[in-house]
């Protein structure tokens, strides 16, 4: 009852010379009929195409929330990882340093052991090289004593004189 009265005014505008004109009825049941047969083919596409851009917005919102979840668990991973690599080098480092140290020891004790040997040899040839000195010396003097008819020489003056020189 209220619509009719707000259909009223219009009605007393659309009449032509106080004779009322209902064109206005036609029009509006042509436009009822109109908006019917066009919500009866445009709906159900309509509404498909809705529902479709709304299943496409959670697809990409799923892909996206997958995505973030894959990075995230990616991250964590990494993450781990690295705290796995940083105790690999702490202990890299530290065998590193005890393999140092224990190379260290090794080399000095070669280095001394290689020193001994070499104070040792040096004395052994220095032995070598008097009793060497030693023997031309005593070599030299018979040689001399020997071939110089000059003198003559006991035995006993001959040890006497190699003793000297060898002491």
């Amino acid at each position: 009852m209220k619509a009719l009265l707000l259909f009223l005014p219009l009605l007393a505008f659309g009449a032509k010379d106080g004779v009322p004109d209902y064109d206005i009825v036609a029009r509006t049941i042509n436009f009822v009929i109109f908006a019917g047969i066009l919500y009866y083919f445009i709906a159900n596409p309509i509404k498909n195409a809705y529902k479709g851009r709304i299943e496409a917005i959670e697809k990409r919102m799923t892909q996206s929330r997958n995505k973030i979840l894959e990075a995230q668990r990616k991250e964590e991973e990494a993450r781990t990882k690295a705290e796995k690599m940083k105790v690999q080098a702490a202990e890299f480092i530290e065998n590193g340093k005890v393999e140092a140290k224990l190379l260290k020891e090794k080399i000095e004790r070669d280095t001394e052991s290689a020193i001994r040997i070499l104070n040792e040899s040096f004395a052994e040839q220095k032995e070598f090289a008097r009793r060497d000195s030693v023997r031309k010396t005593v070599a030299s003097v018979l040689d001399n004593a020997f071939s110089d008819k000059d003198i003559a020489v006991s035995e006993q003056a001959l040890v006497d004189i190699i003793k000297k020189k060898v002491s």
